[in-house]
């Protein structure tokens, strides 16, 4: 036959770049569905530093926590993008957004990718929303 056979594509798993400070890092577009630009914001008091206060969004009530914060950074600049997590009513702020990106699957080692010669960590935000969850209780 004069026909090649046809190669099942290599497995790629897509991610959104961000930048907290000055650590690039990724998220899985898998565990968080939904990037908004962050919109108004309203500061809420709380003993909780990392909280930047609420938001309305798609007729739901977000609470807004600084990524950065969570991470280990110092509270960065206003946000310009939250990013809503699945199933619960948290968002996180990023003032960058990178971009997407599809990577295979196989480079993804221990929550890293290889990107232009550098480890980029993936950043675990099923397991902050299920921290932040679990303080609420």
């Amino acid at each position: 036959s004069f026909a090649r056979p046809i190669e099942a594509p290599e497995p790629r798993t897509a991610l959104v770049g961000i930048q907290v400070a000055s650590t690039r890092y990724l998220v899985r577009l898998d565990e968080e569905p939904s990037v908004a630009a962050a919109g108004i914001i309203t500061p809420e008091p709380s003993s909780r530093p990392e909280l930047v206060g609420l938001t309305s969004q798609r007729g739901r009530i977000l609470a807004v926590f600084d990524l950065g914060a969570l991470l280990g950074h110092p509270r960065g600049p206003a946000p310009g993008w939250i990013m809503i997590a699945r199933g619960q009513p948290i968002a996180f702020a990023v003032a960058t957004l990178e971009g997407h990106i599809a990577v295979p699957a196989a480079a993804i080692v221990e929550d890293n990718v290889q990107l232009d010669g550098a480890a980029r960590p993936i950043v675990p935000l099923g397991r902050l929303v299920a921290k932040l969850v679990e303080k609420e209780k």
